[in-house]
């Protein structure tokens, strides 16, 4: 008969916490503010903090966030930037 898992050694709805470095590895190098408006508009999975000033993200959200978003080519400023430029502008 098997045994329950303790809830301690449960595998975490959330997966892994990934780091800003991390993100940068998936191809997301966005700026905090940027990262931020993304958070507060719904655009991008929030952030949990792990101490006063160190925001990880869940693997499990972001990896879920960029499949949802494969039409986007890159999340990258330049293309963020070139999307919200005003018209004429050059």
């Amino acid at each position: 008969m098997q045994s329950a898992i303790p809830a301690q050694f449960a595998p975490s709805p959330i997966g892994r916490l990934l780091s800003r470095e991390q993100l940068k590895l998936k191809g997301i190098d966005l700026s905090n503010p940027t990262l931020l408006r993304l958070e507060k508009a719904g655009k991008f999975p929030k952030r949990i903090y792990a101490g006063a000033k160190t925001p990880l993200w869940s693997e499990v959200e972001l990896d879920a966030h960029l499949t949802a978003s494969r039409d986007i080519p890159t999340l990258t400023a330049p293309a963020l930037e070139a999307r919200h430029k005003p018209k004429g502008a050059r």
